[in-house]
């Protein structure tokens, strides 16, 4: 909910919980612990266009539980519309007001005040979590690191001026010297009360906190300070999907008959999740679908392809999709015909579409490829592809006082390798080519190579 405008000198509405709790005593503790509070680790999803905090504590006294909280703090209304506090742990909630209350400033107070930009009027939140179920297993706050009770979330809205960069301050509502509670008249700020020994069921805390993307300046009067970005996160919510594929380890003397094992990864290099994702394997002349999880199909230069789909109903993907950062691997195993001739086949592997959690396909937003069904109109620059060579050599035929040996070379594109299998010659081959090369039966040096898949000669 939202209310209308208020007057600079407007008497604030002040959580219950706060009246509960200012001036009890401790029984637990001999002073009352110091507690630090923040906003931290921002993420904005794309699906939801939700925009999220966490809201974490500190403690500088070990065993030391929070009991409620007095959560208060401005925004820029600009760019932002509070959603609510949510993901509490266990055995905290929202109490009274609930939901927040939310007042809005008069233009330019914000910019008077805080240093956000004209026109200079924000939101101001006045709500309240408590421990609601003391059921649950303590949560004692860290002394060095920090823990997360809950989050708050917003939408975000409005013409931003740096969607690659969004920075937005959020000034929790206590002042710089924390005596002097929060920025508006009558108002004590942020209040945080602490889980006391029977039959108190709170104590008080001494409050501390650090601002998100905002620093304190000044003597405790106007401006309190200005926007100082830390943290950003993009909202461009690009959609990047990557492919690698590789041959399992174990597998280097394949012959004709084997089965053959590929490992495709497929990484999450973009922001936006993936609900389903659809690859295809193009397979070479020689070599057959063996593997009852894909299905056969007939995409692709060669004529024969497989097809899977990964989704998060078919368990393929994890249950909350496939996340940014986040990768899946799938195994393929095809068959090596028997009659296959000698020499160096590449296997590919693509993505031929992606569904967000919306069902929405973003096959085509994706930054650097195109998912499709085509093995011809692949670039190197894409990476929703990927390739992987197989080589394979016949028994070598003896032919007189000759016989060929074979040897395969893999190397990056552009570059040479060079074979020495002779004292006084040497011979240079383009990568991913079958190498063969005349060797005297008699163990004397070889007097020639030939760059050819098979041959056979004889003096």
């Amino acid at each position: 909910m939202k209310t209308t405008h208020y007057p600079t000198g407007a008497r604030l509405l002040v959580v219950a919980l706060t009246l509960w709790l200012i001036g009890l005593p401790s029984g637990a503790f001999s002073q009352a612990p110091l507690i630090t509070t923040r906003l931290a680790n921002p993420v904005y999803d794309c699906i939801s266009d939700q925009y999220c905090l966490d809201v974490e504590f500190q403690s500088n006294t070990e065993n030391v539980q929070v009991f409620g909280m007095n959560v208060r703090f401005f925004y820029d209304d600009t760019f932002m519309e509070l959603i609510g506090f949510s993901d509490f742990q266990p055995g905290y909630g929202p109490v009274m007001p609930d939901p927040p209350m939310i007042m809005t400033t008069l233009p330019p107070s914000a910019t008077t005040n805080f240093g956000f930009p004209l026109p200079g009027i924000a939101d101001f939140v006045n709500g309240a979590i408590q421990l609601v179920d003391e059921s649950q297993p303590p949560i004692f706050i860290d002394l060095v690191g920090w823990t997360k009770l809950f989050q708050v979330c917003f939408t975000v809205e409005g013409t931003l001026p740096d969607s690659a960069n969004f920075c937005p301050p959020v000034v929790l509502d206590l002042e710089a010297n924390p005596a002097n509670g929060g920025y508006l008249p009558g108002d004590d700020g942020v209040v945080i009360t602490i889980v006391d020994v029977p039959p108190a069921m709170s104590g008080p805390s001494t409050e501390n906190v650090e601002q998100f993307n905002w620093a304190y300046s000044g003597p405790g009067t106007a401006p309190f300070g200005a926007p100082e970005p830390t943290q950003c996160v993009s909202l461009l919510c690009l959609a990047d999907f990557a492919l690698l594929k590789t041959l399992n380890a174990g597998q280097d003397n394949l012959n004709p008959g084997d089965n053959v094992t590929f490992t495709i990864d497929v990484t999450n290099e973009g922001d936006i999740t993936a609900d389903e994702l659809h690859l295809v394997d193009y397979i070479p002349v020689g070599f057959s679908l063996n593997d009852a999880d894909w299905t056969a199909g007939i995409l692709g230069s060669t004529g024969q392809s497989a097809s899977i789909i990964l989704s998060t109903t078919n368990g393929g993907l994890p249950p909350g999709g496939l996340l940014s950062g986040g990768n899946v691997t799938i195994e393929i195993t095809l068959q090596i015909s028997p009659d296959i001739p000698s020499g160096v086949y590449e296997n590919f592997a693509e993505i031929t579409a992606v569904f967000d959690p919306g069902g929405n396909d973003i096959s085509n937003d994706d930054v650097d490829s195109t998912p499709d069904e085509d093995d011809t109109n692949d670039l190197d620059p894409e990476d929703d592809h990927d390739g992987e060579l197989i080589c394979l050599l016949l028994p070598p035929p003896i032919t007189g006082d000759l016989f060929v040996a074979g040897g395969c070379g893999f190397c990056e594109p552009e570059e040479w390798i060079t074979e020495r299998g002779y004292e006084d010659d040497k011979g240079c081959i383009k990568c991913g080519l079958n190498l063969g090369f005349v060797i005297p039966l008699d163990g004397s040096p070889a007097p020639y190579m030939v760059p050819e898949p098979q041959f056979s000669c004889s003096l």
